[in-house]
């Protein structure tokens, strides 16, 4: 990121793996969003919820995540806090909607 003068703490972060959520993290970003498609319904141990796609859940504790997350609690506890949702498409829906409100402020 240093490469192209990039301060990441100011990007969102829309992944599906772990990995990427840690890197984020020791990055100093804020906003991350996990999505559920791939990897998200193991690191958290269920589907993002199916009411709706536009559903977000803010996971902010470990005991946000289901007993059936195939991730250790102290990995979780890493990337904490995130947001989960259910798709790319409601992710990016989600972060433009974040920044219309931001810019209206």
């Amino acid at each position: 990121m240093s490469g192209f003068q990039c301060i990441p703490r100011g990007l969102p972060v829309c992944r599906r793996h772990i990995s990427d959520l840690q890197a984020a993290t020791s990055a100093g970003v804020s906003l991350k969003v996990l999505v559920s498609t791939g990897y998200g319904q193991s690191i958290v141990g269920r589907p993002a919820s199916l009411e709706t796609t536009s559903e977000v859940e803010l996971i902010q504790s470990t005991k946000d995540c289901s007993m059936e997350s195939s991730t250790q609690p102290t990995i979780l506890a890493s990337i904490l806090p995130f947001y989960y949702i259910q798709n790319l498409s409601s992710a990016v829906s989600f972060i433009i909607g974040l920044s219309s409100k931001e810019g209206k402020r």
